[in-house]
């Protein structure tokens, strides 16, 4: 089985907003490297396909969940 890579680019509002990312990235049991610089979060996800495209799901629900805030419809 080979191991691809994968990266994502998430736009953050400011630190706070980047900080709450990395934290929920860090809940994931998964091979993950993430970067963060003023404005984006750069995040690299590392295994198979599956694995892969099964985080990819999971991160852009965490990001598109963050985005949208509390209260929002």
């Amino acid at each position: 089985m080979s191991n691809i890579k994968r990266t994502l680019s998430v736009k953050v509002a400011d630190a706070g907003q980047a900080v709450e990312l990395m934290r929920a990235l860090g809940e994931l049991e998964a091979d993950i490297i993430a970067e963060s610089r003023p404005g984006i979060v750069k995040i690299r996800i590392y295994g198979s396909k599956e694995e892969v495209r099964d985080l990819t799901r999971k991160i852009l629900v965490i990001t598109n969940a963050r985005q949208k805030g509390p209260g929002s419809t």
